[in-house]
């Protein structure tokens, strides 16, 4: 799509300093320590990690909008590239030209009309005597010639000026996929911290009296279910654990997001992975961009680019299969709503496509189709 593409890729680069805390974050002793310390420290490593992939995920969309603005730029310099070698090619015809006249000229060419097709000159004393049309002769192209070096000179300076933007382009690339990485691994570092406070979880239930043994069983199923680590982010969840069984039953206002939602849901359990468009993993735009794709609409892998190039629809009235978007721009994130106040999503690193609620304070909603 044109205007998402060339539009200028703003979104701000994440810092990373907020989210570096990890390392201050030591874990407990089990001696002396209670159930409820632990779970408490597990509640807070959960925050923080879910916080980081909220985090990962914009991060993954501004990625996509940077590659999107280099791609943008390099088609440019290209351009630039082609438009100077014509230029090129024009004033080294047209200065051959005008010498070739002016030699045939000074030999005394019985027949300059020849060379100068548009007139009525017999003879070269004629046309000598005809001060007028020699200023068309000569003059005339030595202006056109003046003009195409100077719109060569200007090419060139645009095309320096696109080649200094292509590689700031690629430097934001580059800048917003090391971020995210170090942020990744501060995540990494809290989900190790969370798999071994669980551990001095599991010891310190052991260590309990019979009478407190199913209540604290229950706690740590509870700490198991909704803070397991990322692991290899490679395998499907049961749909059902991702919010399948509340698929609302209502029917979809046209046939493309009947199929848009169709695929959607069939990638219920799958993992998120930054900047993956399937089969096996997707992350926010991925998903919608493949979900459209099967219902025959194409959109950039951009969130950004999404909400930009597509009509925009009123929240009061929203309808299956259309897009809900986060961030400026809609630069952050994009869910699929599906009805009765939910969407699917891909939601961040360590987490699966689901279905849930409607999100919080989304900017827009667009309409693909």
């Amino acid at each position: 799509m044109t205007r998402p593409m060339l539009r200028r890729f703003r979104a701000p680069v994440v810092a990373i300093a907020a989210v570096m805390l990890f390392g201050a974050l030591a874990p407990l002793s089990a001696s002396g320590a209670t159930i409820e310390s632990k779970k408490a420290e597990a509640a807070d490593l959960e925050a923080q990690i879910q916080a980081n992939g909220d985090k990962i995920s914009a991060l993954s969309e501004q990625y996509n909008g940077a590659v999107l603005e280099y791609e943008s730029s390099k088609a440019a310099v290209a351009q630039a590239k082609h438009n100077f070698a014509i230029a090129q090619s024009q004033q080294e015809k047209l200065s051959s030209l005008v010498a070739a006249r002016g030699a045939i000229l000074y030999q005394g060419a019985q027949d300059p009309t020849s060379l100068l097709p548009n007139t009525d000159i017999k003879s070269v004393n004629e046309l000598g005597a005809r001060t007028k049309y020699g200023a068309v002769a000569t003059g005339n192209d030595e202006l056109l010639i003046s003009n195409l070096v100077r719109a060569k000179q200007d090419l060139e300076i645009q095309q320096k000026a696109l080649d200094k933007q292509t590689s700031e382009a690629a430097a934001k690339r580059d800048l917003i996929s090391s971020t995210r990485q170090k942020v990744e691994e501060a995540n990494s570092q809290a989900e190790e911290l969370l798999s071994q406070v669980k551990g001095e979880i599991a010891t310190l239930i052991q260590q309990e009296k019979e009478r407190q043994q199913a209540a604290l069983e229950a706690a740590l199923q509870n700490l198991a279910n909704s803070g397991s680590s990322q692991g290899n982010g490679a395998s499907r969840v049961p749909s059902s654990s991702v919010g399948g069984d509340t698929i609302p039953n209502l029917p979809a206002p046209s046939p493309r997001a009947a199929a848009a939602i169709a695929y959607a849901e069939a990638q219920l359990g799958k993992p998120y992975q930054y900047a993956a468009t399937g089969p096996n993993t997707f992350d926010c735009s991925g998903l919608t961009m493949m979900a459209w794709a099967a219902a025959g609409v194409s959109l950039p892998h951009y969130s950004g680019a999404q909400y930009g190039g597509l009509p925009h629809v009123p929240f009061d009235q929203l309808q299956p299969g259309d897009l809900l978007f986060w961030g400026p721009g809609g630069s952050e994130h994009v869910a699929m709503y599906i009805g009765g106040g939910l969407q699917i999503a891909a939601t961040h690193t360590g987490d699966y496509v689901r279905i849930q609620p409607m999100g919080s304070n989304p900017i827009g909603a667009a309409r693909p189709g």
